[in-house]
């Protein structure tokens, strides 16, 4: 990865995966153990490092969507927001 401050999975399966996507642009390793990916980004608040996971495509019906549940409270208790800052960046606030 390009992203200096990229931290791959610990789990290299999820790492090997992640840059399998990434390097093709989602033609390889689109899906995991059958089903459909998208990958998310993370940055750390405090470390400022990138994390990027697989995440499952759900479909309910014909038409694709993606979904992102389990959005933790943050420390003070706020509840988290979703923002897309561009059409393909989704940022979660905590």
């Amino acid at each position: 990865m390009a992203d200096e401050t990229y931290a791959p999975s610990p789990w290299q399966p999820i790492a090997d995966h992640v840059e399998r996507y990434l390097a093709t642009g989602g033609k390889e390793g689109y899906e995991w153990e059958g089903a459909k990916c998208i990958i998310l980004s993370t940055r750390g608040r405090k470390s400022g490092a990138v994390r990027r996971t697989p995440l499952i495509r759900v479909a309910d019906g014909d038409i694709p969507k993606e979904i992102l549940v389990g959005i933790p409270k943050g420390a003070v208790g706020n509840t988290g927001s979703l923002i897309f800052t561009s059409p393909t960046t989704l940022v979660v606030q905590t």
